[in-house]
């Protein structure tokens, strides 16, 4: 899955540093959380808040739209 979403977003325009900071994010995900769905997205945003700056916290919800 993660590969086939790496392709997908090199084929887009979006910067190499942003590819790689999705494809981070969605590894990082799934590591932790074994499906997605609201409860675990719920608990990945309380993670993303008490650990990174705003701007972190919102760029990577921003991936599962993606995905």
């Amino acid at each position: 899955m993660v590969t086939k979403f790496k392709n997908h977003l090199a084929k887009t325009n979006l910067a190499k540093n942003t590819v790689t900071s999705y494809v981070w994010t969605v590894n990082y995900f799934l590591t932790h959380y074994k499906e997605v769905n609201k409860k675990n997205l719920l608990a990945y945003k309380g993670y993303l808040v008490e650990n990174f700056r705003p701007q972190t916290v919102n760029l990577r919800p921003e991936v599962t739209k993606r995905v």
